[in-house]
């Protein structure tokens, strides 16, 4: 139809496309805007077990929606982390895999129009983002549009944060470039790029990483006392 969405996706050699498609449901829930999944692989790292990327690109509903949001935010990420079913993380491993010697990298990216990380008054997660296993790599406190507000961010499953170099960045639009839609200026978008590094590190040699063993402590040795002399 009119209002239909376009998804594109543009890769640089040597990444190769292994997978894609579009996710319509996360089990009874239907996403409104159908995030494109793209399954990569960069033979770039040297690690085979890291090669693998799962990609997904969000745009869910906005604030005065709120309650289509935080109900198809939630489902996302519960159904997205199941491990009874991998439909909807194109049919990888979420964690590493002993069996397989697979550990992809999945990342969630786009416009969440809101904080995927966000608590309640009792300091819970809204949308079980930690729980479901995935860490947020733009601050909560970042903004990340014109207006000052956090939309965007990156979602890293927690396995892969943890054995990579994964940071996230803010590209701030000049005012020029800067969309306002609301006063009729024309520009790239109200919504600033954000970017995701991943990297591979040399890990610390076995002789730095473990100190050595200490010396035990010398014995103390007994004053030395001398004979009264003899006249």
């Amino acid at each position: 139809g009119s209002g239909a969405e376009v998804h594109v996706a543009f890769l640089k050699s040597p990444i190769e496309l292994r997978k894609y498609d579009t996710l319509h449901r996360v089990g009874a829930v239907g996403l409104d805007y159908a995030p494109l999944q793209l399954h990569l692989y960069d033979p770039r790292f040297a690690n085979v077990s890291d090669r693998e990327f799962v990609l997904t690109s969000v745009h869910l509903p906005p604030k005065a929606r709120k309650e289509s949001r935080d109900s198809q935010l939630g489902a996302l990420l519960r159904h997205y982390a199941a491990e009874d079913t991998s439909a909807f993380r194109l049919d990888t491993p979420f964690r590493p895999n002993k069996e397989t010697g697979r550990s992809p990298t999945h990342i969630i990216a786009g416009d969440f129009n809101v904080y995927p990380g966000s608590v309640d008054d009792a300091g819970e997660e809204l949308y079980g983002m930690t729980k479901m296993g995935f860490v947020a790599k733009i601050p909560k406190d970042a903004a990340t549009s014109a207006g000052g507000n956090h939309y965007d961010n990156f979602l890293v499953n927690a396995a892969s944060d943890a054995r990579l170099v994964v940071g996230g960045g803010i590209l701030q639009l000049t005012k020029e470039a800067t969309a306002n839609s609301r006063k009729g200026e024309a520009g790239l978008s109200d919504h600033w790029p954000v970017t995701l590094t991943i990297q591979e590190y040399t890990k610390v040699s076995a002789s730095k990483e473990t100190p050595s063993k200490p010396r035990p402590p010398t014995p103390a040795r007994a004053p030395r006392t001398s004979a009264p002399s003899s006249t």
